[in-house]
C-alpha cells in the first residue's frame, strides 16, 4: 500500500496553534524589549536579554531544554557578552560531570533493581497509608540520600512509580487532591532530602567547593562537618516539605482508606532474591561513600574520585553499565546544565553580580546575624524565579559569601542559607524534576501551587527558629 499523502493532505495547511505561537511571541519580545529599554550599558543589556530568553525558552519548552543550552554560551560570544573562555567555563567545571555520573549510578540503581528493592522495603517496614506513609517518606529521606548518592533523578525515578501504585491502591484518581498530596510528598522525599548529606545530591558537593573556595581554604567541609552543620536541618527542612502536604491533603481522606501495603509486598516478592548485580553496585556504591568520609585521609578531590569510581561499572567482570546502556540515557541533560551554569558563571564575569552586592550590602547593615540569615534567604527565594536553580547558585553562592565575610557573618551559614532558597518552587518551570513529576498527569497544578505556598510561608519559620537556632548552639552564627 502506497504511503503517498493524497493531494488533499498534501496541501491542507497545518492548524495554526495560538497558544504556541504567543509564547513565541513572549519569548522574543520580552528579550528584545529588555535589550532596547534596560537602563544599562550593551554588555549587560545583552546579557539579560539572553538570559531571560533562555528562561523562556525553558518555560515554554519551544525548543528541547539541552539545545537552549547549547545555545547560551555560543550566543553571549556572538553579540559579545562575554568571550569563549568565560562562556564554556561551565564545561570545564566538575558538575557536569557530576550530573554524568549522577544519572549513571541512578540508572544502575534502577536497572539491578537495588533502588526499589530498598524503597519497597522501607515502605513495608513503616506502612503505605495514613501515618506509616508519612513514616515511610521520612524514612525514605533519611536513607535514599545516602544509598543514591548524588543522583536526584534516580531518586525520582524510583518514587514516582511508587506513588502511582499507592494511589491506584487507595482508589485515587489522577490530579485529586489525595493523589496530588501523595505524589508531592515522593517528589520532596527525592528532591528536597539531599542537604542532609554533602554526597546527598551532585549540587551539595558542589556548594562545598563553593564554600571552600569563598574561604580561601580555611573552610573545608567534609562527610562529618557537613552532617554537623546539616544533617539537623536538612532533616527539618524535607520534614517539613513531606508533613505539609500529608496534612493538607492525604490525612483527611487516609484515616479509613485500606491499607495498601499488600500491593506494595507483590511488587517486592516479584524482586526475587537478592541478586549478585545488586551486590555489586552496592559495593560500588560504598567505595563512592567512603571516598567522601575520608576525604581528608586520602587528600584528593573526592569530587573527581566520585566520576573515576563511576567509571568501575563499566569494566568487564561487573558489566553493570555498557555503551548501548549509555546510549538509552539522557546525557543531553548536561546542556541545559551547563547552560544555566553559564548564565551564572557569565553574571559574575560581566559585572552583574557587583551591581546585586552594592544594593544588597546598604539593606544589610546593621541587620545582625539572625537578619542577615534571613535577607540571605529572601535574596534567593526572589531571585531564582529569574533564574534556574543552577544558574542562581552558580551567580550568586560565591556573592553571599563575600558579603557575609564583609558582614562578618559566617560564610558558610550565609551560603549555605542561600542554597535553601533555591529549594523554593511556585512554578513546575523552575525546575526540571517538578515538571518530571508533574508530566505524569497524577498531580493537580491549582493543588500544586497551594502547597508550594503554604511550604514557602514554612520555610521561613523553619529558617528563623529551626536553622538559625540550631547554628546558634553549634556556633556557627
Amino acid at each position: 500500500m502506497s504511503t503517498a499523502a493524497s493531494p488533499k493532505q498534501a496541501v491542507e495547511p497545518k492548524k495554526i496553534s495560538y497558544i504556541g505561537a504567543s509564547q513565541w511571541l513572549i519569548s522574543l519580545a520580552i528579550p528584545m524589549l529588555i535589550f532596547m529599554m534596560a537602563p544599562f550599558d550593551y554588555t549587560m543589556r545583552a546579557y539579560l536579554a539572553i538570559t531571560v530568553g533562555a528562561i523562556l525558552f525553558w518555560v515554554f519548552a519551544l525548543i528541547p531544554e539541552p539545545i537552549t543550552g547549547l545555545l547560551i554560551p555560543i550566543l553571549f560570544c556572538l553579540v559579545g557578552v562575554s568571550k569563549p573562555e568565560t562562556a564554556f567555563k561551565a564545561w570545564s567545571s566538575i558538575m557536569p560531570w557530576l550530573v554524568l555520573a549522577g544519572m549513571i549510578m541512578g540508572e544502575v540503581m534502577l536497572n539491578t533493581g537495588l533502588a526499589k528493592r530498598i524503597a519497597y522495603r522501607l515502605l513495608l517496614v513503616a506502612g503505605c497509608s495514613g501515618t506509616g506513609l508519612l513514616v515511610s517518606c521520612l524514612l525514605l529521606s533519611v536513607l535514599l540520600p545516602l544509598i543514591i548518592p548524588a543522583a536526584v533523578w534516580a531518586k525520582m525515578l524510583v518514587l514516582a512509580p511508587v506513588g502511582i501504585a499507592i494511589c491506584h491502591a487507595l482508589g485515587f484518581k489522577a490530579q485529586s487532591r489525595e493523589a496530588t498530596g501523595i505524589m508531592l510528598m515522593l517528589l520532596f522525599t527525592s528532591l528536597s532530602s539531599g542537604y542532609q548529606y554533602i554526597t546527598g545530591d551532585e549540587t551539595m558537593i558542589w556548594i562545598a567547593s563553593m564554600i571552600s573556595d569563598a574561604t580561601k581554604g580555611q573552610v573545608v567541609l567534609n562527610f562529618v562537618e557537613w552532617m554537623k552543620v546539616m544533617w539537623l536541618p536538612g532533616f527539618v527542612w524535607v520534614a517539613m516539605s513531606i508533613i505539609i502536604p500529608y496534612f493538607l491533603l492525604v490525612r483527611p481522606s487516609t484515616k479509613n482508606a485500606p491499607d495498601s501495603t499488600h500491593i506494595i509486598k507483590e511488587k517486592y516478592q516479584e524482586l526475587g532474591p537478592i541478586q549478585g548485580i545488586e551486590v555489586k553496585a552496592m559495593t560500588i556504591i560504598m567505595l563512592i561513600l567512603l571516598n567522601f568520609f575520608f576525604e581528608e585521609r586520602h587528600g584528593l578531590n573526592s569530587a573527581h574520585i566520585m566520576v573515576i569510581l563511576t567509571s568501575l561499572f563499566f569494566l568487564p567482570g561487573i558489566n553493570l553499565m555498557d555503551f548501548e546502556k549509555l546510549k538509552q540515557m539522557n546525557i543531553w541533560i548536561i546542556f541545559f546544565v551547563a547552560g544555566a551554569l553559564t548564565i551564572g558563571q557569565t553574571s559574575n564575569a560581566i559585572g552583574f553580580n557587583d551591581i546585586v552586592a552594592k544594593n544588597l550590602l546598604p539593606a544589610m547593615q546593621g541587620a545582625g546575624s539572625y537578619g542577615a540569615v534571613l535577607i540571605f534567604y529572601t535574596f534567593g527565594v526572589f531571585v531564582k524565579f529569574f533564574m534556574t536553580p543552577l544558574a542562581a547558585i552558580a551567580a550568586f553562592t560565591p556573592l553571599v559569601g563575600d558579603v557575609a565575610i564583609q558582614l562578618g557573618v559566617s560564610p558558610v551559614a550565609a551560603m549555605q542559607i542561600y542554597n535553601f532558597s533555591v529549594d523554593m518552587y511556585l512554578f513546575p518551570y523552575e525546575v526540571a524534576p517538578v515538571l518530571y513529576f508533574f508530566s505524569l498527569g497524577y498531580m493537580s497544578y491549582k493543588e500544586s501551587i497551594k502547597i508550594f505556598c503554604w511550604r514557602l510561608l514554612a520555610s521561613y519559620i523553619v529558617v528563623a527558629i529551626v536553622i538559625s537556632g540550631y547554628w546558634k548552639m553549634i556556633g556557627l552564627i
